[in-house]
């Protein structure tokens, strides 16, 4: 402990002395948060107070950064970042440790190098035990290149994926993404990726993904986005065709979107139903999406037709619908139940330099004795005020009244 203790000591000082003597760009912002959350009975608790500091600074062409999360009892997370170019190498390095004797959690390095037109990457990762789904260790080489205006992707997994991967504090659910899941500890070959993308195929521009397991075939998808039919500009479609050799088996999913103006968009979320071989018995309409702007205002309605098997995306994934399968398989998090979302999001350049920012996410339940079968509103608003400085603010509201209020503010400089 004591080690892992004069190593993170080690590294904060070489980076505050770095900060100061630096002659470059020097820079870093602070956040401070407090949320109340109201229980049933309208019992008040407040949440443990939690606020982040980010120094980061740029000398010689690399960018060193630290970044560490508090609560008032102690550390939640400490991490360094440094990213920079040697010649014609680019490289990253990340590692976060964690509150409880400043513990390693996780690790990850990328090197990419361009020669002729051809991109190779290395990724490796490691997971420390403690941390959920640990230990695992793993790297990931990817070799990209464009051959006649085609993109090509190999993707070599070794115990490890680019899916991302994210470490979350429990007691707060403060997280890190991460861009290398590190999945099997010390494990040869686990999968290859084959990515071709903008194959023009008849009228159309065709992305194909393969994919491999350790000793067999994964399956294969076939991805033709915004096609439209010669003559009507107002009308574009999505296909997504996957052949899976797991329990998936055969996909079909189809997306038409109206455009009636520049400013008006409807999507209709669609998917054919198979029987068997190659055979559909008809296409099911699952979802509906209208969305509009006008100047900095924009609004969208979201329909789920199907509840039971689709949901609705949270706002930090694009308050999409989805189906529930999909988003477990993606990690996603969803409002299951809720059939409908509107809403409304606002921003505009605002006061010194920063812009303002306004949302507001109402749901709708069929099980709800609400008018209009309303059953949750969320918000949020961010409002700078200073030179650099943002005072932002959220609410939860539901049938049963207010379930959570939170403040914070931001100083970048």
């Amino acid at each position: 402990m004591a080690r892992r203790i004069a190593e993170v000591a080690g590294i904060a000082i070489v980076v505050i002395g770095l900060s100061v003597l630096a002659d470059d760009t020097l820079g870093g912002q602070f956040e401070f948060g407090l949320t109340v959350d109201v229980g049933a009975g309208g019992v008040i608790a407040f949440d443990p107070l939690v606020s982040s500091l980010e120094t980061c600074y740029s000398t010689c062409g690399w960018m060193f950064e630290s970044y560490s999360e508090f609560q008032q009892w102690g550390y939640i997370f400490q991490g360094f970042n440094v990213a920079g170019t040697l010649g014609a190498i680019a490289s990253t390095g990340d590692v976060l440790f964690g509150p409880a004797g400043a513990g390693f959690l996780y690790a990850q390095t990328i090197v990419a190098l361009q020669i002729a037109g051809v991109t190779l990457e290395l990724y490796t990762a490691h997971l420390e035990a403690s941390v959920l789904g640990g230990p695992a260790d793993g790297m990931v080489v990817r070799i990209a290149a464009n051959l006649c205006g085609i993109d090509v992707e190999s993707i070599t997994e070794v115990g490890a994926d680019l899916s991302g991967i994210t470490v979350v504090h429990g007691p707060t659910g403060a997280e890190h993404t991460f861009v290398t899941d590190p999945t099997v500890p010390g494990s040869g070959f686990t999968g290859q990726r084959i990515l071709v993308r903008g194959w023009t195929f008849a009228c159309a521009v065709v992305d194909v993904t393969v994919r491999f397991a350790c000793g067999s075939f994964e399956g294969i998808c076939l991805d033709i986005a915004d096609l439209q039919i010669a003559g009507i500009a107002w009308l574009t479609f999505d296909f997504a065709v996957c052949f899976d050799a797991g329990a998936l088996g055969k996909t079909f999913t189809f997306v038409p979107r109206l455009s009636l103006e520049p400013s008006t968009c409807i999507t209709l979320y669609a998917a054919l139903i198979p029987e068997g071989g190659f055979e559909f018995t008809g296409i099911g309409v699952y979802g509906v999406e209208i969305e509009y702007s006008w100047g900095a205002v924009t609004f969208r309605s979201v329909s789920l037709l199907d509840p039971c098997v689709y949901a609705i995306t949270m706002p930090a994934y694009g308050a999409r619908p989805v189906s529930i399968e999909a988003a477990a398989a993606h990690g996603w998090d969803v409002y299951p139940g809720y059939w409908e979302l509107v809403a409304i999001e606002v921003e505009a350049p605002g006061c010194c330099g920063g812009d303002y920012r306004f949302a507001a996410y109402m749901y709708f339940d069929v099980d709800s004795v609400m008018l209009f079968d309303w059953a949750m509103t969320e918000a949020l608003a961010e409002i700078p005020i200073g030179n650099g400085i943002v005072l932002s603010g959220s609410l939860c509201v539901d049938d049963a009244g207010l379930r959570q209020l939170a403040i914070g503010v931001r100083v970048s400089w």
